[in-house]
């Protein structure tokens, strides 16, 4: 069975297509269509039907700063309830408030395409390392998987791939580490003389 309908409502010589109910609940049943088709009749023979009360709500409601502010309030909730860490929350937060809605702005969800996602990806700071690039695009599928997964959106857009590659691991020379333990009270020493080393041993085969 589909799991989403939309109303084709003839009006004034024009067609129009409403996808939520006035509330911006998802037809996402014949039932809740067939409500809604209901109360529009009994509104257009009581002479009361506008159909800007339904398209204005759902356009408002579908667009990129108000659809990312109330996902954002869905994942304070999952934190409240330890679903999620506040680490996490923190992040994406950031993500969303200091790249996504200054680049979506007022641009509806459902019209968000690859090209733009690729864009967004472009404007993105050149200092932002890779993996803050990644986190940053996985946290705006993240918002575009909820949203096809709540069928407010019919299809998800393709994301293109960020390569993140190897951390690189910078050890200290051996003259930088003889001057930093020069400088260490003497009973701190052995520890870190033996985390050095530690690190240095590298097992060449299976022990007896």
């Amino acid at each position: 069975m589909p799991q989403r309908y939309y109303l084709d409502l003839p009006w004034l010589g024009q067609k129009i297509k409403l996808y939520s109910d006035k509330e911006g609940y998802p037809l996402d049943s014949y039932a809740r269509a067939e409500r809604l088709l209901n109360a529009i009749r009994y509104e257009i023979d009581l002479k009361k039907f506008d159909p800007r009360d339904f398209v204005k709500r759902e356009l408002k409601s579908l667009e990129f700063s108000n659809y990312a502010a109330v996902w954002l309030a869905r994942r304070r909730l999952e934190a409240e309830r330890n679903l999620i860490s506040w680490e996490y929350l923190r992040k994406i937060t950031g993500f969303v408030n200091n790249y996504l809605i200054p680049h979506f702005d007022r641009r509806s969800l459902r019209d968000i395409i690859e090209g733009q996602i690729e864009d967004l990806l472009i404007s993105l700071p050149r200092e932002l390392a890779p993996k803050t690039v990644a986190n940053i695009l996985g946290c705006l599928k993240k918002i575009f998987t909820d949203a096809h997964r709540r069928k407010d959106i019919l299809r998800m857009p393709d994301f293109p791939r960020v390569e993140v590659g190897q951390p690189v691991t910078k050890w200290i020379t051996e003259e930088e580490q003889a001057r930093i333990l020069a400088n260490i009270k003497t009973r701190f020493v052995m520890p870190f003389s033996f985390s050095s080393c530690a690190r240095a041993v590298v097992p060449v085969g299976p022990g007896p």
